[in-house]
């Protein structure tokens, strides 16, 4: 073992260090690795009213910058819950997991509640609705009416089924038409863009709750009511283009798209089964 040497402490090392001892080869950058960091999460509640609910305690690890209007919610495990609830929200999405089939958390599927079975793309003939639901992880920032971030870490919210596919149907609808208006405004061909661009994108929607199902299994499902149309004159409230917005967003995406996609699916076989926003 060696002194830390003079010119060590000239790359940003701070003094302190001279106290202790160490091999300068320890400061090599091989050392250094990407940790995935456990995001904090929303829930989505099938229920009149629904929408989405941030518990308190990961409205705190997210960075929430305002706590007050918090509510209590029923949830479906039977618990009582503190947190901030959503009947409408503005969000942009900055990435999600291709949806997959596993098993329900039912305990009528004994060990194999919540396996994942497959991806829904290439494994749908084995999906049994009875006892076995699709999913999706979305990973969100919610901005204010004012397009300001409310919190400082990206929230992972699990959508399923009937939630998930009306999302899809309404937020692939919403991605065209602004690119589209993107397209006349900067008077440039008409293109589909990619993941990264769209996670500038808010999206700004009411849910609404119905009831889905047949006889005796009907049940409040959430459902997106509505939300903003793009237009040539509501496009710069709908978009963060801005160098400071964008970059903010983009250094969420960067460093959070990877604990999506590892958290959503430790246990899935395929890696085919992972991409980021649709």
């Amino acid at each position: 073992m060696t002194k830390k040497s003079p010119e060590i402490i000239e790359n940003n090392v701070t003094p302190l260090a001279s106290e202790f001892e160490f091999d300068p080869s320890l400061l090599g950058e091989e050392f250094n690795a990407m940790r995935v960091p456990r995001l904090p999460y929303g829930i989505v509640i099938n229920d009149n009213p629904c929408g989405i609910f941030i518990p308190e305690k990961n409205a705190i690890k997210a960075g929430w910058s305002n706590l007050e209007g918090m509510t209590e919610i029923d949830l479906a495990s039977g618990a009582k819950e503190k947190g901030l609830f959503f009947p409408a929200a503005r969000i942009v999405i900055l990435g999600n997991v291709a949806p997959y089939i596993r098993y329900k958390s039912a305990d009528e599927n004994g060990e194999l509640k919540l396996t994942v079975v497959g991806s829904y793309e290439f494994d749908r003939d084995l999906l049994d609705k009875k006892t076995m639901e699709v999913v999706s992880e979305h990973l969100v920032m919610f901005v204010d009416k004012s397009n300001n971030l409310l919190h400082t870490r990206p929230i992972r919210i699990r959508f399923k089924n009937v939630a998930l596919w009306s999302l899809r149907e309404a937020i692939e609808e919403f991605y065209l038409v602004m690119e589209m208006c993107f397209a006349k405004l900067t008077n440039t061909r008409a293109s589909g863009k990619n993941d990264k661009w769209r996670s500038l994108c808010v999206f700004d929607v009411e849910f609404k709750a119905v009831k889905e199902g047949e006889g005796s299994n009907r049940s409040w499902c959430m459902k997106v009511d509505k939300f903003s149309v793009p237009t040539l004159q509501n496009f710069g409230s709908l978009f963060l283009g801005t160098k400071q917005l964008k970059e903010a967003i983009w250094e969420a995406y960067d460093m959070n798209i990877g604990s999506l996609e590892t958290q959503a699916l430790s246990a899935a076989p395929e890696q085919r089964m992972l991409r980021s926003a649709e």
